[in-house]
């Protein structure tokens, strides 16, 4: 490896390991290499380097941390925020969490959707349990009750399908990388599966909650049962 020094230096180095980020112009330009080196060759002590990274578990942290290192490094060093140096990755991953949310905002609609209809299905279907109930002294509310645990039970079941199928193929991409993606469009060659178990969480409930919410728009049809024009004589 030559060195543009003056006077030019050269080093022989040995190369252990050959790395893809899937960012071209990254792996065409970056060497990892030994600190030690590099600081002998630029006569510095074992604190310095050209380059600092600071690295976050949070993305929601970058705008307060940034604003601490700029003013504690002053005019005597420069800083940078990564979503600025690298503006297009950023914008690009911008879009593709609009879509998810677009998308997931549709499957819940859709859930909701089938819900009201196969609650007012089972509703139509047993008009006659209805009028005979409120017939035998049950009041509006009680019926709602039992038409809503019902709803319940079949939220709660389609809930653990789904859970169950969802994690158990994303298992099977995180263990075996079975669907690819062209790395030139998607900076990877498999799509990743992190495991994030609040969000998956926070879906479910939210989903649950929605849902069951909506199951209020068919119960009100209970109310407008009447017992004399439900019930039949065979």
């Amino acid at each position: 490896a030559f060195f543009f020094q003056a006077p030019p230096r050269a080093r022989p180095l040995q190369v252990v390991g050959i790395y893809n980020t899937g960012f071209e112009e990254f792996d065409r330009n970056t060497v990892i290499a030994d600190l030690g080196m590099l600081q002998r060759l630029n006569n510095w002590n074992d604190q310095e380097a050209g380059l600092l990274e600071i690295h976050l578990r949070s993305e929601e942290d970058i705008p307060q941390v940034f604003a601490i290192v700029d003013d504690f490094a002053g005019f005597q060093y420069f800083t940078q925020d990564v979503r600025r140096k690298f503006l297009d990755t950023f914008d690009w991953l911008l879009i593709i969490t609009n879509n998810v949310n677009t998308f997931l905002g549709l499957i819940i609609f859709v859930a909701c959707f089938n819900m009201v209809a196969v609650l007012f299905i089972l509703i139509m279907e047993r008009t006659n349990m209805i009028g005979l109930l409120k017939a035998l002294g049950s009041s509006d509310k009680q019926i709602r009750q039992i038409f809503w645990l019902m709803g319940v039970k079949i939220v709660s079941r389609g809930l653990l399908i789904g859970n169950l199928l969802g994690l158990g193929l994303a298992y099977l991409q995180y263990r075996f990388h079975w669907i690819k993606l062209d790395p030139e469009n998607y900076f990877m060659s498999f799509v990743p599966i992190r495991w994030e178990w609040t969000p998956i969480l926070l879906i479910n409930l939210m989903t649950l909650a929605l849902v069951l919410l909506a199951l209020f728009i068919p119960l009100g049809r209970v109310a407008r049962i009447a017992p004399s024009e439900s019930i039949r004589f065979d």
